[in-house]
């Protein structure tokens, strides 16, 4: 069993992420999150224009109310939510930044909100992209590339029970706005982060915490995504043993 948390000396790391946009229709939850949209249009854009819009919502339940998981399907957009436990009647946001590097026509990208009370809501943005040509720009938009330190982690020997610390550095080796989509275990449902983006040549740290349940070889990973359009996803080994 894994229990991990994050601390990032360089940013601060908050918790959730990820999010798209597009035009208005009011998502009412009678006992649940209520959206005042779903859908973000941001219209006619050239593969530049880095957009963002903001998901207002607000509990309209009886009952306290928290966000589990936020899951985008496109690593074209990150999100970024301020808090994750909503009282009756309390607002939230959540902050959606879309890139279009590298796409063309019309796209649509949608975002997974899932809470502790079984509500799925699903919010999508759209854009008509126009792809310009070297005529009318001669630069390309800045992207940014994903390092991560160390490529593996070896936990060595373990006792039954016991719990040991180990720390994994993400780094922004591009130009463009680096932004942590989710961290997972592999066939686990992931955990949201939200935080500022990584600047160029800028990092955050992030410490897990694993817990040695039973006796045996350690064979998992730690699954990175990020807005990195070469690798969207970084896998990270960890390896070990519990006597």
């Amino acid at each position: 069993m894994r229990e991990w948390t994050a601390a990032a000396p360089f940013f601060a790391i908050v918790v959730a992420l990820l999010f798209l946009t597009c035009a208005s229709s009011v998502a009412v939850a009678a006992n649940g999150l209520t959206f005042e949209e779903k859908i973000w249009n941001f219209g006619k854009i050239t593969t530049l224009d880095k957009r963002e819009h903001i998901f207002k919502f607000r509990n309209t339940g009886k009952k306290n109310i928290k966000i589990i998981s936020v899951t985008p399907s496109c690593g074209c957009t990150a999100a970024v939510l301020g808090k994750k436990n909503f009282r009756p009647g309390e607002h939230g946001e959540i902050k959606v930044v879309f890139d279009p590097g590298g796409k063309s026509g019309w796209h649509e990208s949608t975002v997974a909100v899932a809470t502790d009370k079984g509500q799925a809501t699903t919010l999508a943005v759209t854009a008509e992209i126009e792809t310009l040509d070297q005529g009318r720009v001669a630069i390309s938009a800045p992207t940014p590339s994903i390092r991560v330190i160390p490529e593996s982690v070896d936990l060595g020997k373990l006792k039954e029970g016991g719990a040991v610390a180990y720390k994994i550095v993400v780094e922004n080796a591009g130009d463009g706005e680096l932004f942590i989509q989710n961290v997972m275990e592999r066939n686990d449902a992931g955990v949201p982060l939200s935080h500022k983006p990584i600047g160029k040549n800028k990092k955050v740290e992030i410490t897990f915490f694993y817990r040695a349940m039973e006796k045996g070889g350690i064979k998992e990973e730690v699954v990175i995504h990020s807005n990195d359009p070469v690798r969207p996803e970084v896998a990270v080994p960890v390896t070990g043993t519990v006597d």
